[in-house]
């Protein structure tokens, strides 16, 4: 039919020229798309048969697919619009998480740092800071009692600072006996009368000299704080060294445990 038209058209040359130019162009196009999105797909095999061995070894993963789908076939927009913005919150978890690095809220925390004991296979080094209250209340009795059921006294080692006000040595009086019933070797550090430097008055915990956890100075009503958990290879290097300076230190004024 073009080239019907080209036949009897006064510049025929031209036209037909362009026309089959254009003809050229578009094809090159189309082929460019279709080579292109075939490559996607040859690309995607890897990054599915990876997917599909993620199912096998999380099955929650294919939960979040399954309630992702039914969510997306929702025609309500209210609710789409609530998809989106779990589903970017969530993304931004993941991406934090394959960086080495994950942020919670305080109320998350409380569990957080119970769990996260099943991982430690070697080493705990602690630093509690700001704690006192929260050591005395139900949710500081479980963190010991998971002390106890994960952390392996003949392979694993346990060390914790505590930075405290002198007022508050008598109330930690159990929490100190408990300390040494776990085989935790335990320092204590005054606030208000050892001098220590600010840059000292930090709450954190490294796990297996791997993990750290930092957290924030600001806690919630059931003694929670959001903290940072990082596998950060010079974030770690650098609490460990803090760690070890605060550790000297508190050798050093070698505070008795009160009995």
């Amino acid at each position: 039919m073009i080239f019907g038209i080209l036949k009897n058209h006064p510049k025929t040359e031209a036209t037909r020229d362009g026309a089959l130019a254009l003809i050229i162009s578009l094809l090159i196009t189309f082929l460019h798309r279709v080579n292109t999105y075939q490559q996607l797909l040859e690309d995607s095999k890897d990054l599915v048969s990876k997917f599909i061995q993620l199912l096998s070894q999380n099955p929650k993963i294919g939960k979040t697919i399954e309630h992702s789908f039914e969510a997306n076939k929702n025609d309500n927009h209210f609710y789409r619009f609530f998809l989106e913005e779990v589903l970017e919150e969530f993304n931004g978890h993941l991406q934090s998480i394959s960086q080495g690095k994950y942020t919670c809220n305080a109320e998350t925390e409380l569990t957080l740092t119970k769990t996260i004991l099943k991982c430690c296979n070697k080493c705990l080094k602690a630093i509690s800071y700001q704690d006192e209250e929260w050591w005395t209340s139900n949710n500081g009795i479980l963190y010991l009692d998971a002390h106890d059921k994960h952390i392996d006294k003949a392979k694993e080692k346990a060390t914790r600072i505590f930075i405290i006000e002198s007022t508050a040595v008598e109330s930690l009086k159990e929490i100190f006996k408990r300390h040494k019933d776990l085989q935790i070797e335990t320092y204590i550090l005054y606030s208000d009368k050892d001098r220590i430097d600010d840059k000292f008055k930090i709450d954190f915990v490294i796990y297996d000299d791997f993990m750290l956890r930092r957290a924030s100075e600001v806690k919630n009503v059931e003694g929670g704080k959001v903290a940072l958990f990082t596998t950060d290879d010079s974030h770690v290097k650098k609490y460990l060294s803090i760690f070890d300076q605060i550790l000297t230190i508190a050798k050093a004024k070698n505070n008795a445990l009160p009995t």
